[in-house]
């Protein structure tokens, strides 16, 4: 009814047809004192070749939190985006909105609302419109696959989102970080320093009798930029003094 509060979280919708689809279809308003919750929903329509909406607010003061939205579409309306929203004090946050193929990402229609600290990608030509603030992005947040919304690698989404009170878990229930969540449905971990030794640069095949220089290539699988590093090596299966190594190892994540 008018005006109650509703709490639509934690689902995972994958929605197959290839006609038009909707995945979280919200059409009741509730108030600027009893507000209602979307958040932590991951929601799939990878196959649909005419039009669909991944999350469709038709309502007024919705709180559209931490939502992971991938969805496909021939159609270039503004009408079919991943995340539409229409009516009065909405407040987007936190959200991960993908459109493949052309068409928006995030779509609004009238009415009021508030964005801030989401991502917003399409394969088209225009993300949203309405103009992104410093805190969002348009670029790609690197989903694992087409129907697979959790992320692996360092995206605009790790450590992007702003804190809110209301969500302190994901939609697996792990804690949120109080004060740099992750956008979208997960929370997820990459771990600070990891280096690996990449191969053996020389000597190279054939090797002759002799002494033989050794170089080798490391690579930074973490976050952090790596400014030193011990590398262990073994000759005939003894170990041998380790080598030092110092300078400036970006990410390759």
């Amino acid at each position: 009814s008018q005006g109650r509060q509703a709490n639509f979280s934690g689902n995972k919708v994958s929605i197959q047809t290839t006609s038009t689809g909707y995945g979280i279809y919200n059409f009741t308003s509730a108030s600027s004192t009893s507000r209602s919750t979307c958040a932590n929903n991951m929601v799939v329509i990878p196959n649909t070749v005419s039009n669909s909406r991944g999350i469709y607010i038709s309502a007024s003061y919705w709180d559209v939190y931490h939502n992971s939205v991938r969805t496909g579409g021939s159609s270039t309306s503004t009408s079919y985006a991943a995340l539409y929203t229409s009516g009065t004090g909405n407040d987007v946050q936190n959200n991960i909105a993908q459109k493949d193929g052309p068409g928006y990402a995030a779509y609004g229609a009238g009415g009021t609302f508030t964005h801030n600290n989401n991502i917003f990608y399409t394969q088209g030509s225009n993300a949203t419109n309405f103009t992104l603030d410093a805190t969002e992005s348009s670029s790609d947040p690197q989903f694992n696959g087409t129907t697979d919304l959790y992320i692996a690698v360092n995206s605009d989404a790790y450590n992007g989102g702003a804190a809110l009170a209301s969500i302190t878990t994901d939609i697996d229930g792990n804690a949120r970080s109080a004060t740099t969540p992750d956008m979208g449905a997960t929370e997820y971990d990459l771990p600070g320093r990891d280096i690996s030794v990449n191969g053996i640069d020389a000597p190279s095949s054939p090797v002759f009798s002799g002494s033989q220089n050794v170089s080798v290539s490391i690579i930074n699988f973490g976050v952090d930029t790596i400014t030193s590093a011990q590398v262990g090596w073994e000759l005939n299966g003894v170990a041998q003094t380790s080598a030092s190594w110092t300078g400036s190892l970006l990410s390759l994540i």
